[in-house]
């Protein structure tokens, strides 16, 4: 935080300091002046630079998260936040475990069979394990579900792996619909053919 602090030589007051924080290596500002009001005008004058290299430090654990995030990606923080206001800012963004749970007690209170439900939530929970049901939905990707309806359920029939990404689908629109999410990761998967 910027500050006007009262400059000692040999313990006797010959000026004042102003002193602006929070810079991104951590270093302090410190700039001498005889006079308080040339101090007090500095600080002013800094202010605004000196309040985003406040926020920046703050938040500069946060910044390292999401650079490493971004990185398998080859993506910028700034094209991710672009991304993120052009498809529409989600409320939140839950894991994968409790955003199932929101959606299987909405179709629950709109009355869906117990039969859809039970069946569904086991498709999603299959589905949950291969990926860990702690990711964020965010986080879930057209190639992590390629990866689980190709790869890993390649033993299983055609028809069951559309029912799987139909499944998916419905799921990840109702992320939509609730604004948890901005975008369907399934749409642009192209389904099984089934003979």
């Amino acid at each position: 935080m910027a500050s006007v602090q009262v400059s000692k030589r040999n313990g006797v007051p010959n000026g004042f300091l102003a002193v602006i924080g929070g810079q991104i290596d951590g270093k302090l500002i410190r700039k001498f002046f005889k006079k308080k009001k040339d101090a007090e005008r500095f600080i002013k004058e800094n202010d605004k630079t000196g309040a985003t290299m406040d926020k920046l430090f703050a938040n500069r654990a946060e910044l390292e998260v999401c650079i490493n995030r971004l990185a398998p990606l080859g993506v910028s923080v700034l094209t991710a936040v672009d991304f993120y206001l052009q498809h529409g800012a989600r409320k939140s963004n839950p894991s994968y475990d409790d955003a199932v749970a929101m959606f299987i007690r909405k179709k629950q209170r709109v009355g869906r069979r117990e039969r859809y439900t039970n069946q569904i939530k086991k498709s999603l929970d299959s589905f949950g394990r291969f990926i860990d049901a702690k990711t964020k939905i965010g986080d879930i990707t057209k190639e992590k579900i390629e990866a689980y309806v190709y790869d890993f359920k390649r033993a299983v029939n055609a028809k069951t792996r559309t029912g799987v990404l139909t499944n998916l689908s419905v799921f990840f629109n109702f992320c939509i619909k609730d604004g948890l999410l901005g975008l369907n990761p399934v749409k642009p998967i192209d389904r099984p053919t089934v003979r």
